[in-house]
């Protein structure tokens, strides 16, 4: 590495042509770095130490240049983000639609010739022989089949930060098996990750920055006191039944052994409140590492099988909930943001998979919930007074954010393969249906505080409203003693009574007793007086 170096120093010393200080700077600070090659040389230091010197000092001379480049790449980059948000953000409350994405995965080995492709960033064609022919679709963007995760991510990336400000926000996956839903949701580790772990990256880093800018006074009096606590649920749609995938399964109640089953759930809605399912597991978490580690587990309870048309075929619905409650310390602001990553199990065509017994079950019960999906979007679509939600599970879960105030972004992921050319229209033509939903201008969830002085005077109000509550307690406590005392003072005159009513009566009934008394004497000394006149009589 040092030999140029060497070789330019030894060829000047020979010369006599020796560098000073100031035909050192090429890079305009070398000098100012300390680096004189004439001192050097006359204090015959050796060559290779003075180029190994000028080296370091042409690195640390970089250095100092690219870190404010480097520096203003990043703020420009963070200016460039902001920018793509807020005219994302206007679009979508312009159209008041959801944002549809087509992606066409790589065609694989084996499946023959190709039908799909991307005509650019907003088109996709199918051709296949027939009447059908060739066939165009346009969409918010179309990714072909040499795109990778991270330009997938930088579509919907703005829109994650909008959870913070107390947004919903969806994200799904549809299409037909195979077509890559989980990949694109998913995915794998490093580059390959997909949107789930890239949205809760961002998420987190969304929260890091606030703070951060925050603490340097950057931030601007609306991002100042802010805190976020953010909690993660993770469930699947399994046959028409919800299984929370973050506690492990259990046996049935009644059963000894055999297959464990997570426990069912159910789905509780008020119209103008969030879906709520009772009894999900709720984790609360800190990063995002911990977030995908739950993820992880979760997704190794998934319900999947292999099928004619798919080795690791989905037999169910996967959901990850992401809450986001930010609170605002000084005005008790509130917001309460949620963020939907659904992968869609596939839609399937039971003569291709070739299914049968408990596949054939889980593959109707797939397509009957991907058709009351489509029976909502017609309804939206045709402002129907009465949306379908209900209809299944899928579509019950989702109710807000297919019918509510969110932001809803949709992959359809499409298999290029001219065999699965049919299932690929029928994708592409639902996802033409969806993109003409008009679900209204998106509102985020925010719960305004008060002021310290408003905060002030109500104390003072509770405390003045307390006192008299106090008061009014008094007042009950000593008419209860006095009711009690007039109780008491009733009770004994009322017994004082009983006692006199008793010896009235015990006094009636004796001077009856008596009178009766007396009047039978007197009728008995009439009859001997009557008997003795009678006696007289006859002895004359």
């Amino acid at each position: 590495t040092l030999f140029p170096y060497t070789t330019l120093f030894r060829s000047a010393a020979s010369a006599g042509l020796a560098p000073g200080a100031e035909s050192d700077d090429d890079f305009g600070c070398v000098g100012s770095a300390g680096f004189d090659s004439a001192a050097m040389l006359s204090a015959n230091v050796p060559v290779e130490e003075i180029a190994e010197q000028y080296l370091r000092a042409v690195m640390q001379c970089a250095a100092d240049v690219v870190e404010p480049a480097r520096l203003q790449a990043v703020t420009g980059w963070q200016n460039e983000l902001r920018k793509r948000r807020q005219l994302q953000d206007q679009l979508q409350e312009l159209k008041g639609s959801i944002r549809v994405m087509c992606r066409v995965r790589p065609l694989a080995a084996g499946e023959g010739s190709s039908a799909v492709s991307a005509l650019s960033d907003s088109e996709v064609v199918v051709t296949q022989p027939g009447k059908d022919g060739r066939k165009t679709f346009s969409f918010d963007h179309c990714f072909g089949d040499t795109s990778d995760q991270r330009a997938v991510f930088e579509e919907v990336e703005p829109v994650v930060e909008s959870v913070l400000a107390g947004f919903n926000v969806c994200i799904f996956a549809y299409g037909q098996t195979g077509s890559g839903k989980t990949h694109t949701m998913q995915g794998g580790a490093d580059e390959a990750a997909g949107i789930n772990p890239r949205a809760l990256r961002r998420l987190f880093d969304a929260v890091r920055e606030k703070r951060e800018m925050a603490a340097l006074g950057k931030g601007g009096k609306a991002d100042d006191g802010w805190s976020y606590e953010v909690s993660v649920s993770y469930l699947e749609i399994y046959n028409e039944n919800l299984r929370d995938l973050m506690v492990d399964p259990v046996t049935p109640r009644g059963q000894k052994g055999g297959e464990k089953k997570p426990a069912s759930l159910d789905i509780r809605h008020v119209p103008g409140q969030p879906v709520h399912v009772p009894g999900l597991s709720t984790v609360l978490v800190e990063s995002a590492s911990e977030v995908e580690r739950a993820i992880e587990r979760g997704a190794a309870r998934r319900s999947v099988t292999a099928t004619k048309m798919n080795s690791a075929s989905s037999r169910s619905h996967s959901i990850v909930i992401v809450n986001v409650t930010g609170r605002h310390a000084a005005s008790g602001a509130s917001t309460h943001g949620k963020l939907n990553l659904v992968d869609l199990a596939g839609s399937e065509r039971v003569k291709k998979s070739e299914v049968s017994g408990q596949a054939m079950t889980e593959a109707q019960n797939i397509n009957k919930s991907l058709s009351a999906i489509g029976d909502v979007m017609a309804a939206l679509q045709e402002k129907s007074k009465h949306i379908p939600f209900r209809n299944s599970k899928l579509t019950h879960l989702l109710a807000d954010s297919l019918g509510g105030s969110s932001k809803t972004f949709m992959f359809v992921n499409i298999g290029p393969s001219l065999d699965s050319a049919p299932e690929s229209l029928c994708s592409l033509n639902f996802a033409m249906r969806v993109r003409k939903v008009e679900l209204g201008k998106a509102s985020g969830r925010r719960v305004e505080g008060a002021s310290l002085q408003e905060l002030k005077e109500a104390r003072e109000r509770e405390e003045r409203a307390l006192a008299s509550l106090q008061q009014r307690k008094e007042r009950v406590a000593e008419l209860e003693h006095e009711a009690a005392v007039l109780r008491a003072a009733s009770e004994q005159a009322s017994g004082e009574l009983q006692r006199q009513t008793k010896a009235a009566a015990e006094y009636r009934d004796t001077e009856e007793f008596l009178k009766q008394q007396g009047e039978e004497r007197q009728v008995a000394e009439l009859c001997e007086e009557r008997k003795r006149r009678g006696s007289t009589r006859a002895r004359c």
